[in-house]
């Protein structure tokens, strides 16, 4: 089976009808989720786009709204959360949470973090970037993980790929599209 996952990310601005319209797109073109993400102002405080990232975080405040518009549409939505405090409030509205690549790397060491012990906590499905093979660590069969390959430039060219190993993974991002097999 392939699941493929429209990233909404930043791009909606912290409009509701952009983002009905994105929701409402990636259905129609056959996606079977959306992915979000949920960070502080103070993660992205020097960031250049500063005011644009805030108002596209999901947080206590939209998260139900987001979640309604979801079920309207009839898509499946999900996030990618950066602090913990994030899995607590996403934690009744998503079926499973995605870690970026730079939350990822402890699983590649056998460890975690903070974030990572809470979202394992959830018992719900968790997708992991990673540009590193997890084959070998005590997380690569965790039954609740998806390791997607990715490399975590963007955009990444043609010749930053590597995919000699990508059957040790679940899945693979194809420019901010997650495709899961």
């Amino acid at each position: 089976m392939v699941f493929i996952v429209a990233e909404i990310g930043v791009n909606w601005d912290g409009n509701y009808e952009l983002v009905k319209d994105m929701m409402t797109n990636a259905k129609r073109a056959g996606c079977n989720a959306v992915k979000f993400q949920a960070y502080t102002e103070d993660m992205v405080k020097s960031h250049p786009e500063h005011n644009r990232l805030v108002k596209s975080s999901i947080t206590k405040f939209n998260v139900e709204e987001i979640n309604k518009l979801s079920k309207s549409i009839g898509i499946e939505w999900f996030c990618t959360p950066m602090y913990v405090e994030a899995v607590d409030f996403l934690e009744p509205f998503i079926q499973k949470f995605k870690i970026r690549e730079l939350d990822g790397r402890p699983l590649l060491n056998d460890q975690t973090s903070d974030l990572l012990e809470r979202v394992l906590r959830t018992d719900k499905e968790i997708i992991v970037s990673s540009q590193q093979s997890p084959y070998g660590t005590k997380y690569s069969k965790h039954p609740k993980i998806k390791w997607l390959y990715v490399v975590p430039k963007y955009p990444c060219q043609l010749t930053d790929l590597d995919f000699r190993k990508i059957n040790e993974f679940d899945g693979y991002i194809v420019q901010s599209t997650l495709i899961l097999l």
